[in-house]
């Protein structure tokens, strides 16, 4: 969007959408137009309802856990036990950051071969990276 042609564009789409932008009964939301004017009801400062939307779920632990079995899987979701956002960075990230230290030790320690080293790339999504030896490792 730093580009002078995309700028310019998106600009102008702007302009056109609150000048002349309707909303047909079929849209999903109003138009650009129709939203600014609304706003302009609000008195400045009024907040209207701060309730989060998760307010108007009924059981929401139920529906988290249903959201990511179907992302993810039923039995990781299932055994999944609930934790306090402010635990979350002792709770998984550290751990999951060991247990990552751990498995790449070897990497780093010199104990895997090159093969070994791009397998596990490839297996952590990372296919493409590619080995280059520096001209020092290459008259070595």
């Amino acid at each position: 969007m730093s580009t002078p042609s995309v700028a310019t564009d998106l600009a102008d789409a702007v302009t056109r959408e609150e000048a002349d932008g309707s909303t047909d009964p079929y849209d999903t939301h109003p138009s650009l137009r129709d939203r600014l004017a609304a706003l302009t009801t609000q008195t400045p400062g009024q907040l209207g309802d701060v309730r989060p939307a998760t307010s108007l779920l009924r059981r929401l632990p139920r529906w988290e856990r249903q959201l990511l079995g179907t992302i993810v899987d039923d039995n990781w979701a299932r055994a999944l036990k609930p934790i306090d956002w402010d635990k979350v960075p002792e709770t998984v990230y550290v751990p999951a950051w060991q247990e990552s230290v751990t498995e790449m030790s070897a990497l780093v320690a010199g104990r895997s071969t090159i093969a070994e080293w791009k397998g596990r790339c490839a297996a952590a999504g990372l296919a493409d990276v590619s080995l280059v030896r520096s001209p020092e490792m290459a008259s070595a």
